[in-house]
């Protein structure tokens, strides 16, 4: 699996979705995006050996998505978005995970 180094993550609340877009200094080669209940959260995951020395947890302050969790495992690059109470009842659509130019994009239509 790839290896490389996450740059940066950007999120933004745009009008319908919200898009968090991991940058990497290098395309993963794989990516796999879940959704875990109970509570609710968007999990993507980047197959490899990353590292990232960025903040591991940071408070969002907005009301669909709370907080932005990352997990460095030997294997993977994880990163955790717990969902609002309410996030489940303003999803309008499945969310969708992308490779784009800076890394891979999770898109999730609100």
């Amino acid at each position: 699996a790839a290896s490389g180094n996450v740059i940066r993550l950007v999120a933004e609340e745009k009008p319908g979705e919200y898009v968090l877009v991991v940058q990497t200094n290098r395309p993963p080669e794989h990516f796999q995006k879940m959704f875990m209940a109970d509570p609710p959260r968007m999990v993507l995951d980047l197959a490899g050996a990353w590292t990232y020395s960025g903040p591991t947890t940071k408070a969002t302050g907005e009301r669909f998505i709370r907080q932005i969790r990352v997990g460095r495992h030997a294997d993977m690059f994880r990163v955790v978005l717990d969902m609002g109470p309410e996030a489940l009842s303003q999803l309008r659509g499945t969310p969708t995970v992308e490779r784009v130019p800076e890394g891979v994009a999770l898109k999730i239509p609100k």
